[in-house]
């Protein structure tokens, strides 16, 4: 239930300055922007990605429009048609590819997502179905240029906010497709865990978030001993798999370069194998040159 402590804490849910709300059209978008228009301290544009999934989508672009012209917000809009078959990792993609543009386009300072807990705890799920290492089971989290203010909400919390504010939104017919995997977790174990559950696994999920943060610290530090695109060849080569796959990971991060399991795979193998002048590749633009006592990245 919500309670007027947690209606009183929507008042301050970000930073003053100038963001970009990824709006649907749905209950959570709907309630985010109703909460984030109560301060006046925000400048609010209002983001919608239409995914050509649906013949309906249109409708949904049509609505979010409208909602943003009532409430005198910029609206930027794009759509993609691709299709009823499209997996939820390919809507992702274009959909956030879309968002940062909108927010590079109107200098904003993020995005801001209407995810809740229940999204928090379904994401957890299915990366743990899906064999996720560490970062997986906490990937739902705030950045410097996407924020998630609503995590600690749930979807009950956040219809009972639109029920009691009138709210009008629109219903998507594809969270009740049981193809998608999130919505068969949704429907056999989310929407049926108690108040007390719910306490037990975001717990469990806040304590591993922070001890991502302090792997992540450690293997910063490690990092910045040597120059960013630059790894100790020999020191790489000694560690256990498990921990040079996390120094790898985080510093093909830190390096915005996109990898999977594979490439690290490859890299420490490498690391371990190759001779001085081999390559190794990361990606089409990307790869790995190995040196005596060096692994150097190198962009084509």
């Amino acid at each position: 239930m919500l309670h007027l402590g947690t209606i009183v804490a929507m008042n301050n849910l970000l930073e003053p300055g100038r963001y970009v709300v990824a709006v649907s059209g749905g209950v959570d978008s709907v309630v985010l922007v109703h909460m984030l228009k109560q301060d006046e301290n925000l400048q609010l544009s209002i983001a919608h990605f239409d995914h050509g999934i649906r013949d309906d989508s249109p409708d949904d672009a049509e609505f979010v429009r409208r909602l943003a012209e009532k409430d005198g917000l910029h609206y930027f809009t794009d759509r993609k048609e691709l299709g009823s078959n499209a997996s939820e990792a390919q809507a992702r993609k274009y959909r956030y590819e879309f968002l940062h543009s909108v927010r590079k386009k109107v200098n904003a300072t993020a995005v801001v997502t209407a995810h809740h807990q229940d999204d928090l705890i379904e994401t957890a799920l299915l990366n743990l179905l899906r064999g996720t290492k560490r970062r997986g089971l906490v990937s739902l989290r705030s950045t410097a240029t996407l924020k998630r203010p609503l995590l600690n909400m749930s979807k009950a919390d956040l219809k009972q906010y639109a029920e009691r504010n009138g709210l009008e939104w629109r219903e998507d017919s594809t969270n009740r497709d049981v193809r998608y995997k999130r919505n068969r977790i949704r429907l056999i174990i989310s929407q049926n865990l108690d108040s007390k559950k719910r306490k037990e696994i975001t717990g469990i999920l806040k304590s591993i978030d922070k001890q991502n943060t302090e792997i992540e610290e450690v293997i910063s530090k490690y990092l910045a001993a040597h120059p960013p695109d630059r790894l100790d060849k020999t020191q790489l080569s000694g560690l256990p798999a498990s921990e040079a796959s996390e120094i790898v990971a985080q510093w093909l991060r830190l390096n915005e370069v996109s990898f999977d399991r594979k490439a690290v795979a490859r890299l420490i193998e490498g690391a371990k194998n190759l001779q001085n002048g081999a390559q190794i590749d990361i990606q089409q633009n990307s790869y790995c040159a190995i040196s005596k006592n060096m692994i150097t990245l190198k962009r084509r």
